[in-house]
């Protein structure tokens, strides 16, 4: 959700009221009085500014000259990995413009559901959303979704948008730098497997579902590295 400005700023310095759905944006990201924060306009343009004492108001400090926010949706589908990884893999994904992110239940990912209670995650990733978004100045923050399977997101993948499987170099395997531009400047879904890779069955639903397996070279990642290297390598495509 937006923290949107009621007029367009025409200076620096300048105060300018919040629209009456800010509220909610502002308990969202957890906004004081006197903290910095992204706004956007009615004319769709984005600046950063200061929250007031009043809470309906902002003091504009800086224009950004670029677009904060992607047009389309830059989906990641994260195997969940063991220990911290999901943690980090959350983080940095949020910092590299990702729209939606998706733990998967894989044949090979760590099975969260053997946690006792006080031990679920999902509250911490969600405040690792949310800091990471608030860190690099993201104007919304990021949808994390709960954990599905992945026969049930695949099926559920709408036909227009590029989707990838980050998988070793093999039979129906290319390489990212080998995928036309053309085929992901409309957005993107990423699957990206756990610390064992896809099982055979997984690499078969993904060739049967139209989505294109892809490597980043003849290395073996861990699967956080290799997360955030392809989201970075798909963000300078979408940028450049």
């Amino acid at each position: 959700m937006w923290i949107d400005l009621t007029a367009v700023p025409d200076r620096l310095e300048q105060v300018c009221l919040l629209c009456e759905s800010a509220s909610l944006a502002l308990k969202s990201w957890g906004y004081r009085p006197g903290d910095m924060m992204t706004v956007r306009a009615p004319d769709g343009a984005c600046f950063r500014g200061r929250l007031m004492v009043d809470r309906q108001s902002v003091l504009i400090r800086e224009f950004l000259d670029r677009r904060v926010e992607p047009l389309y949706p830059r989906c990641l589908y994260q195997a969940i990995p063991n220990r911290e990884r999901m943690r980090w893999i959350i983080e940095k994904a949020v910092e590299l413009g990702v729209t939606t992110i998706q733990p998967v239940s894989s044949e090979k990912s760590y099975d969260k559901s053997n946690q006792k209670p006080k031990q679920d995650k999902s509250t911490t990733w969600n405040k690792v959303v949310c800091r990471a978004a608030r860190q690099c100045r993201r104007g919304v923050i990021p949808s994390l979704k709960p954990v599905d399977s992945i026969e049930k997101i695949v099926h559920t993948l709408p036909e227009h948008v590029a989707a990838f499987a980050l998988d070793l170099p093999g039979v129906g395997v290319v390489p990212l730098t080998h995928v036309e531009k053309q085929e992901h400047t409309h957005g993107y879904h990423l699957f990206v497997g756990p610390e064992g890779g896809w099982s055979a069955a997984e690499q078969a639903l993904f060739d049967s579902n139209g989505i294109q397996r892809i490597n980043l070279g003849m290395r073996v990642l861990r699967t956080e590295t290799a997360a955030v290297a392809v989201l970075a390598v798909l963000e300078t495509y979408l940028t450049s």
